[in-house]
């Protein structure tokens, strides 16, 4: 997985400050990445593709 690095500003979640976490506390959080053009596995239900796109990477 790729990360770009902040270089000014912060981020706020949930009222929380969490510009300095860890990746993985972040998703701990329930914070996830997104592919900037969603392509959906076509012979898959909706619901499976859903369930696709939110298990964690290993």
């Amino acid at each position: 997985m790729r990360e770009l690095k902040q270089d000014e500003g912060e981020i706020f979640f949930e009222g929380k400050e969490i510009t300095k976490y860890p990746i993985q506390e972040r998703v701990k959080m329930g914070i996830a990445r997104t592919y900037q053009i969603p392509r959906p596995f076509a012979e898959m239900t909706v619901a499976e593709n859903i369930r696709v796109g939110i298990m964690p990477d290993k």
